[in-house]
């Protein structure tokens, strides 16, 4: 009789909870409490991410060129996540999301691997997430690096044809950008809106320049944009322009030949480093592998090697390019 009684009581409990936990979110939902919260956050987090390019704006226009590397971390990642052209597929990203984003899966991680006695699985996995969405992007950046590099003598080409009828540069970048690819098109067409949109030429162009990872591409971008201000002959400007890219490739081969040798250097050490933990497990009889696995000096040794591995292929992908 009484465990009836406790089953009915729990019965009772739940269906409480039910219609509590219904009854809020159904409040949440048609207030559209959560909706505006999350819209509200993310307009904060984009007025940010554009004060603080205003900033750099306003220190260009009194010191001229900055020190990139001196940046704060938010601003260099307002960069990274701008050059790597990320936004055409997750429009809302700015580095505040992206860190919270990072933080809560990373919680989500930790506390599913709870669940099974594996946490140092978890934060294994969260380490990699951490690491390898910050690679994904440095990929990207590379990546629309080299496809604008390719892009870059067609732009110009463009740039003089369409200047000998036009010397508004929002005008000229309104007919030339349906000719280019990506990401170039599609940045050259932002510019072309922002332009019109707003009005301010010196605005859009300054945030054209800033999405460049391609540092002899920014400073096109800023010769044309001094140009366009001063009404001087776009012609003289791209002539310059191209022999100052034809010096600059040249020298870049030479640094792609180096680049590739350090890279069969890294394969090489990795390759050793494996053959030699196999024989030295199969020579001693005992399985390496699980004892890193499960004992605390093991876990540490792995984490020190995986975070050594992340950290040499960053390296890589920043020395590909340079430190635009």
């Amino acid at each position: 009789m009484n465990q009836n009684i406790i089953y009915v009581l729990y019965g009772v409990l739940f269906l409480a909870l039910f219609a509590f936990v219904f009854s809020v979110l159904r409040h949440l939902i048609v207030n559209q409490t959560i909706s505006r919260k999350v819209k509200s956050f993310l307009q904060y987090t984009e007025s940010e991410t554009e004060r603080r390019a205003e900033l750099i704006r306003e220190q260009e226009r009194v010191e001229g060129e900055l020190d990139r590397s001196k940046f704060d971390f938010l601003t260099k990642l307002d960069g990274l996540i701008s050059q790597s052209n990320i936004k055409k597929y997750i429009p809302f990203l700015t580095a505040e999301t992206y860190i919270i984003g990072l933080i809560v899966v990373s919680c989500v991680i930790l506390l599913a691997f709870q669940q099974f006695s594996q946490i140092i699985f978890g934060f294994y996995i969260d380490i990699i997430l951490v690491f390898g969405s910050f690679v994904i992007m440095l990929a990207m950046r590379n990546i629309n690096y080299n496809r604008i590099e390719s892009d870059i003598i067609d732009f110009m080409n463009l740039m003089e044809n369409y200047s000998k009828t036009s010397s508004d540069i929002i005008d000229i970048f309104g007919k030339i950008y349906p000719f280019l690819t990506e990401p170039l098109r599609s940045m050259t067409q932002r510019c072309y809106v922002n332009g019109i949109k707003t009005g301010n030429v010196s605005q859009a162009l300054s945030e054209f320049e800033r999405g460049i990872y391609h540092k002899k591409f920014r400073e096109i971008i800023h010769d044309l944009a001094v140009c366009s201000r001063y009404d001087t002959n776009y012609a003289d400007i791209i002539e310059d322009s191209r022999k100052m890219l034809q010096e600059y490739l040249a020298g870049k081969e030479q640094k792609k030949a180096m680049l590739t040798a350090a890279r069969i250097e890294y394969l090489t050490i990795a390759a050793v480093a494996a053959l030699l933990f196999w024989m030295m497990g199969s020579f001693v009889g005992v399985d390496l592998r699980m004892m890193l696995l499960n004992s605390a000096v093991g876990n540490i040794i792995i984490l020190y090697f995986v975070a050594a591995i992340l950290i040499a292929v960053i390296g890589l992908f920043i020395m590909e390019n340079g430190r635009d």
